[in-house]
């Protein structure tokens, strides 16, 4: 199945890109979402990840569907 993929913040700059489409198997939850992209992409390794499955932010073990779309956020600090 296909997902779209977007960064933002430190993401974006990390990978490159705005966004992209990814192959995944059925079953695939936005924590095995993570383990992929950090195999793409190297020193995509930060340790919090905010999610947004189609606009709305979800927990490590949210199952994907076709077509869904997957924003990273990296975690937000400041004063």
């Amino acid at each position: 199945m296909n997902v779209n993929l977007k960064f933002f913040a430190s993401f974006r700059l990390l990978t490159g890109k705005a966004g992209t489409e990814l192959e995944v198997p059925e079953g695939t939850t936005t924590s095995d979402l993570l383990v992929m992209v950090r195999d793409m992409y190297e020193g995509f390794n930060e340790k919090t990840v905010l999610y947004a499955v189609n606009g709305e932010y979800v927990g490590k073990e949210v199952g994907l569907k076709e077509g869904d779309s997957i924003a990273f956020f990296p975690p937000v600090s400041g004063g």
